[in-house]
């Protein structure tokens, strides 16, 4: 199978998931209130990462679709199972260490690996990257939708 026709089926595959992901939405019981449907709710945040990664699968299916096609190598194969390993062991490590550990010591090494794995192209712009994602990761969810994360070691929560 070509490098094209795996983007296209994972594409299709995806966006049949948000489908009905979407849909299981509609299933959010909002019987505690009837003003929550308006504009903010319990089905807006996960509808927003939905659609975002509808449009996402969109665009990697138009981009699969007039891409020219490209053949394998097995070497490239075997280079991205090896990143597919390194990533989910990174991500469990990840998961162990960020409510003890804190969001400030465990977030920053999580993209900085995850930049070097996605051939980033030189450790300067994956540690630029790694700490320019976590400052606005953590404006995000601390300012902008006002969640406590986990303070960890030195009990930092926050960058202003």
């Amino acid at each position: 199978m070509t490098l094209r026709q795996r983007e296209i089926t994972g594409a299709i595959a995806i966006m049949v998931i948000v489908s009905f992901y979407l849909h299981l939405t509609t299933q959010i019981d909002l019987a505690f209130s009837s003003e929550l449907e308006t504009i903010a709710g319990p089905r807006a945040y996960p509808r927003i990462i939905l659609v975002i990664m509808g449009a996402l699968c969109v665009l990697l299916l138009i981009q699969s679709w007039f891409a020219q096609p490209k053949e394998t190598s097995e070497e490239t194969g075997e280079k991205s199972l090896v990143s597919v390993v390194l990533a989910i062991l990174m991500l469990c490590i990840f998961a162990s260490a960020f409510e003890p550990v804190g969001y400030i010591f465990t977030v920053p090494p999580l993209v900085f690996a995850a930049a070097l794995l996605n051939r980033a192209r030189n450790w300067k712009s994956a540690a630029l990257t790694a700490l320019i994602s976590t400052a606005c990761l953590l404006i995000i969810f601390r300012y902008g939708l006002n969640i406590v994360l986990p303070e960890g070691l030195l009990g930092i929560d926050w960058i202003f």
